[in-house]
């Protein structure tokens, strides 16, 4: 049974079963074409390309969006011992902060699936593609993928959705017209030995095309994933977990003994600059590895040994809870959780010498600190944004780019103002770049506001 523990009001990834688990079902010998039972069951899912349906769920706004510049929870002084409830709270309100306005252009409603609904966990932009994924909390397995043109920014249009009965879905990769969504699967109905799985398809015109081949992977759940060449990399929690490596072109030939650098609780990877990075969690830490010994067939997982190995001791340390990795240029940045943000040097970097720490948001009137944790981070150019659970999304400006910051230069932030939704609204993830500002905001769905 799966069991799910709603922490800081995000999706997180915890299931009470015992991993094991080899090749691909029906496949022990690899190669060649994926076998049948390898293909997710056309009933386990719906892809939908209706128009008028697909537009029912999309609301274009395009109005602005109002900035909070309290500075709640970041500063040591408490602002909540000076004002006690959120109306009070939560003003001045303005319009533009250092010279940025938002707009809202679209909400896109959170789906439903087999329990209730749906929540937004993950967030992608690829080209003038938006790609969100959906989980659903508690004991049920159900999860979604939306694909949304941007093109527009005053008319974004949702070109397709799928959903899926049995699958929770975490996070996408995109490259070209490969599609990978990374989450877990119900074994007693899909037929995994374990829940972590990874779904591959061909998208065609922002529309997924059937059929969907399923990876089985140990642990429990795949929590995010990347695309190098022709090689997926994923993180998989919690337990008996890791980095995985599948290769694109014959998934049948996933083998647990080569294939996987087996640690706990692995919540987030990316790549860039010729490195890849894994966040784990319980504590914090940091695995960085060269991406071209990664994709080196005659190389095999078990036998590489990460470059460098760093433990951001007191942060992330609620177990099987939601923290991003996001690299830019030199920089990595790191959302981890009840720690806050921090940024670093991926090749030189230390924790005792971090860009900086900015510390998660307390003290916001009527929410635990289990509520307003660190969820996610991202930034391009001179700004970064956080998501912060039902404390939402706040806005950092920054002294300078953070993808031409160099070895021994600084980084410096400078908190501008926050973005505070509706009740319930937990901002699990957040996603920044060209001018756009993606937002799962869990129940809420997914919000795309543009800066201008």
């Amino acid at each position: 049974m799966k069991k799910l523990l709603k922490l800081s009001a995000v999706i997180v990834f915890f299931y009470i079963l015992e991993a094991c688990g080899d090749l691909l079902p029906g496949n022990e010998e690899g190669g060649g074409e994926p076998p049948e039972d390898a293909l997710l069951d056309s009933s386990e899912y719906e892809v939908i390309v209706d128009e008028e349906a697909l537009a029912s769920r999309m609301e274009l706004l395009n109005t602005p969006v109002e900035f909070d510049t309290t500075n709640w929870g970041v500063d040591a002084e408490s602002i909540a011992a000076k004002a006690r409830s959120a109306s009070s709270l939560l003003k001045p309100r303005v319009s533009s902060v250092n010279g940025i306005s938002l707009t809202l252009n679209a909400e896109v409603r959170s789906t439903t699936g087999d329990g209730g609904i749906l929540q937004a966990t993950d967030v992608l932009l690829k080209g003038n593609t938006a790609f969100v994924t959906y989980a659903m909390a508690g004991d049920v397995f159900s999860g979604a993928l939306q694909i949304i043109n941007v093109t527009n920014r005053r008319n974004p249009a949702l070109n397709s959705e799928v959903l899926f009965r049995n699958l929770d879905i975490y996070a996408v990769a995109n490259s070209q017209n490969e599609l990978v969504l990374a989450g877990a699967a119900n074994p007693d109905i899909l037929g995994v030995t374990t829940p972590a799985v990874v779904i591959l398809a061909k998208l065609q015109g922002n529309i997924p095309q059937e059929p969907f081949t399923i990876v089985d992977l140990p642990s429990f759940a795949a929590t995010d994933v990347v695309i190098i060449d022709d090689y997926l990399f994923v993180s998989v929690g919690a337990e008996e977990g890791g980095l995985v490596r599948i290769n694109l072109e014959e998934p049948e030939l996933f083998s647990e003994n080569e294939d996987v650098i087996y640690f706990d609780d692995a919540r987030s990877v990316d790549e860039a600059e010729g490195w890849l990075a894994v966040l784990k969690g319980t504590p914090g830490e940091v695995m960085v590895l060269a991406s071209e010994n990664l994709t080196d067939p005659s190389i095999t997982m078990s036998d590489l040994v990460p470059e460098r190995h760093l433990v951001f001791d007191e942060t992330a340390t609620i177990p099987f809870s939601k923290s991003t990795i996001e690299l830019m240029g030199d920089v990595s940045l790191l959302a981890v959780g009840d720690g806050g943000t921090i940024a670093i040097f991926t090749e030189s970097g230390t924790p005792e010498e971090t860009l900086f720490q900015l510390p998660p948001v307390t003290d916001f009137p009527g929410l635990g600190e289990d509520l307003t944790v660190t969820n996610a981070a991202s930034a391009e150019g001179a700004l970064l944004f956080r998501a912060n659970g039902e404390a939402g999304v706040d806005l950092f400006g920054l002294d300078a780019d953070i993808d031409t910051v160099r070895q021994g230069e600084s980084l410096q932030p400078e908190r501008l103002g926050s973005l505070v939704f509706g009740e319930q609204e937990s901002a699990n993830s957040v996603y920044y770049r060209r001018g756009y500002l993606f937002i799962a905001g869990g129940l809420g769905g997914m919000k795309i506001v543009s800066l201008d």
